[in-house]
């Protein structure tokens, strides 16, 4: 099993559940979830984070982050 990749973010609810939704469409192999349904012991196996204006207090909660892709970029 791939480990999850966050989705991280402050937009609205509704927007970050579209995203989520978006995300697992396009990429069905993989397991897009938002920060707060995380363990610290599954946020250390994060190596990937997908962001869109990032709470900065929240990114450093994954401390093991190679990769941090931006959603408007």
């Amino acid at each position: 099993m791939n480990p999850v990749i966050p989705l991280i973010c402050t937009l609205p609810d509704v927007h970050q559940q579209a995203w989520l939704k978006l995300l697992s469409e396009a990429l069905p192999d993989e397991k897009f979830v938002l920060p707060s349904t995380l363990e610290l012991a599954e946020k250390s196996g994060c190596e990937i984070a997908i962001v869109a204006n990032p709470d900065i207090q929240v990114l450093k909660t994954f401390p093991n982050l190679k990769w941090v892709q931006s959603l408007w970029v």
